[in-house]
C-alpha cells in the first residue's frame, strides 16, 4: 500500500486554483463590511450616502451569496479529487479526510474566537463530516437530487413560516402581539448593535474577545442554521461534478459547461437583481419577515447557487479560450487560499478593532470596496512571490503537516544549475 502525500504541483487542475482566487476575492468583498461594522447591521442605512447605497446594491448584486457557494463548490470537488487519488494509490481515505477536517475544525474555532466571528471554516468541517458519512459512495444523480432536496426545503420552510405569520397578522389580538416582539426584537438588536460599535472601536483584547465569543455563538445558533442547507448543497453539487469527471477532461465537457453557463448566468443575475434591488438585509436581526423579506429570501437563496454556478462554468470556459493568458494570474491565490482568507481576519480586524488603530465603524460601503480591491492587488503579487518560492501557503503547509503527522518540505528546489 503506497502512502498517500500531498498533491503535486504537476498534479493541480490549475482551473480549480483560479476559481478558488476568485472566490477569495468575493468573499473579501462581502466580508469587509462585517470586519468594520456589526453583523446586524445594513451596509447602506437609510440615508446614507449614495456612493455608499450604490456599492452595497453592486456587492449585494453581485457578490453576496454567490461566492462562498463557489468556494463551497471547490470543497466538494476537491474531496472528490482526493478521493480518486487516495483510490489510485490504493490507500485508505476516510481516516485521513477525517484528520483533515478535524484540524480544519480548529483552525474555524481559531479564527471565530480570536480573530472574527464571520468564520465558515467550522461550518465546512461539521458539513465535511456529513459528506464523508453519507455522500462517499452515491452517483452525481443523487447528488444533484439532495442539492435540489436542500434548497428547496429550505425554501419552503421558510415560505410557510412567513406565509403563517402574515396570516396571524391578520388576526387583530395576534398582531399586536406579534408587532409587540418585533419592536421587542429591534430593540434588542440596536443595543446589540450599540455595544458592538462601542467594544470593538474601543475594547481591549480581553474585552472584544469576550464579546466576539457570545457573538460567534449566537450566530453559530441563529443564523448558520439558514445558510448550511445551501453550503451542502454546493458541497454536492461540486462532489457530483468531480465523479462525473467534468474537471478531469474540461475541453471534452465544455458543451456541458457552455450549456450550464447559458442558464445559469441570465436567470442568476435577474434574481439577485432583483434580490440587491428589494433593499433587504438576510444577514441583519430585528427586521420585520414580511413578504418583500420572503422574495429577498428565494431570490438570494436559489439565485445565489444558481449565480455562482453561472460564475464557474463561465471562469471554466474562458480559461479553455485563453488558457493562462488573464486567468492564470489569479491561481497563485487560490493555491494558498486558507492562508489568504485568514489574512484578511488578521489584517482589517488589526486596522479596525480597539486593540489596532480603532477604526471600527468608521466607513462604509464605497470605502469598503475601495479596500477590497486594495487588498486584492496587494494579495496577487504578494501570492505570486510566495508560490514562486515555496510550496504552501504558511497555514496550508502547518494542516498539511499536522495532516500528515510530519512537517512537508516548504521550499521549492533550485533549479539545476543555478544559485
Amino acid at each position: 500500500m503506497t502512502a498517500i502525500s500531498p498533491t503535486r504541483a504537476a498534479d493541480r487542475i490549475e482551473v480549480i486554483d483560479i476559481l478558488r482566487g476568485l472566490a477569495i476575492f468575493g468573499i473579501l468583498m462581502v466580508n469587509m463590511h462585517y470586519f468594520v461594522h456589526p453583523w446586524a447591521t445594513l451596509m447602506a442605512p437609510e440615508g446614507a450616502p449614495f456612493a455608499d447605497a450604490a456599492a452595497a446594491w453592486v456587492i449585494n448584486a453581485f457578490f453576496t451569496g454567490k461566492f462562498f457557494p463557489i468556494f463551497s463548490f471547490l470543497f466538494g470537488l476537491g474531496m472528490s479529487i482526493q478521493m480518486d487519488r487516495a483510490a489510485a494509490k490504493d490507500v485508505r481515505f476516510g481516516p485521513l479526510y477525517a484528520r483533515r477536517l478535524g484540524l480544519l475544525l480548529l483552525f474555524g474555532l481559531a479564527h471565530g474566537l480570536l480573530l472574527w466571528i464571520g468564520d465558515i471554516l467550522t461550518l465546512y468541517a461539521l458539513l465535511g463530516f456529513v459528506l464523508l458519512l453519507f455522500f462517499r459512495k452515491t452517483k452525481p444523480r443523487t447528488n444533484w437530487i439532495w442539492a435540489v432536496i436542500l434548497v428547496g426545503l429550505l425554501t419552503l420552510l421558510t415560505t410557510l413560516s412567513i406565509a403563517s405569520l402574515q396570516f396571524a397578522m391578520t388576526i387583530p389580538e395576534a398582531a399586536s402581539q406579534i408587532e409587540a416582539t418585533f419592536a421587542e426584537s429591534a430593540a434588542i438588536t440596536a443595543a446589540s448593535v450599540e455595544e458592538g460599535y462601542i467594544v470593538y472601536a474601543t475594547g481591549s483584547w480581553v474585552e472584544i474577545t469576550a464579546q466576539r465569543a457570545e457573538e460567534f455563538l449566537m450566530l453559530s445558533f441563529a443564523y448558520v442554521p439558514f445558510i448550511a442547507p445551501s453550503v451542502l448543497a454546493m458541497f454536492l453539487i461540486g462532489q457530483a461534478m468531480g465523479k462525473a469527471g467534468r474537471f478531469k477532461d474540461i475541453e471534452g465537457n465544455l458543451p456541458f459547461f457552455r450549456r450550464l453557463m447559458l442558464w445559469a448566468l441570465p436567470i442568476g443575475l435577474v434574481m439577485n437583481i432583483i434580490f440587491a434591488s428589494s433593499g433587504v438585509s438576510l444577514a441583519a436581526q430585528g427586521g420585520v419577515f414580511d413578504w418583500t423579506f420572503l422574495l429577498a429570501f428565494v431570490m438570494n437563496t436559489i439565485g445565489g447557487p444558481v449565480l455562482a454556478l453561472g460564475y464557474i462554468s463561465a471562469v471554466v470556459v474562458i480559461y479553455h479560450k485563453t488558457r493562462t493568458q488573464i486567468l492564470g494570474v489569479l491561481a497563485p491565490v487560490g493555491r494558498m487560499a486558507l492562508t489568504n482568507y485568514l489574512m484578511h481576519s488578521i489584517i482589517w480586524t488589526t486596522v479596525f478593532y480597539g486593540y489596532g488603530l480603532g477604526l471600527y465603524g468608521q466607513i462604509g460601503a464605497a470605502v469598503g470596496l475601495g479596500l477590497t480591491l486594495l487588498t486584492y492587488a496587494v494579495q496577487i503579487p504578494f501570492s505570486h512571490w510566495w508560490m514562486s518560492r515555496y510550496r504552501f501557503g504558511p497555514f496550508e503547509w502547518l494542516w498539511r503537516s499536522l495532516t500528515y503527522m510530519q512537517p512537508q518540505p516548504m521550499r521549492r528546489q533550485a533549479p539545476a544549475g543555478t544559485g
